[in-house]
């Protein structure tokens, strides 16, 4: 349950961080809200899944930002669609 758990975050993180669709922008940030929270004392945690996994939750959480920063619109993209729209 709990791979299962991270594994589905980390697809709706990955899958919806450009979204257009408010359903598709609802599921990234809850998938990133959930992946950035630290220090949360729950079962089924970020830091509680990925250390019950075998997992350094910092690590992983280290790793999704990179990789958000990487594939992620970038800002001379956003500010050109501003220009054309306004």
């Amino acid at each position: 349950l709990m791979w299962a758990l991270l594994e589905d975050a980390i697809r709706c993180f990955q899958n919806n961080l450009s979204a257009h669709s408010i359903r598709k922008k609802k599921l990234f940030d809850e998938a990133e809200q959930w992946i950035g929270e630290r220090g949360v004392d729950w079962i089924f945690s970020f830091d509680h899944v990925c250390e019950t996994l075998g997992f350094t939750p910092e690590y992983v959480r280290q790793g999704l930002l990179r990789w958000k920063e990487k594939h992620g619109p970038s800002k001379a993209n956003f500010w050109e669609e501003k220009k054309l729209a306004g």
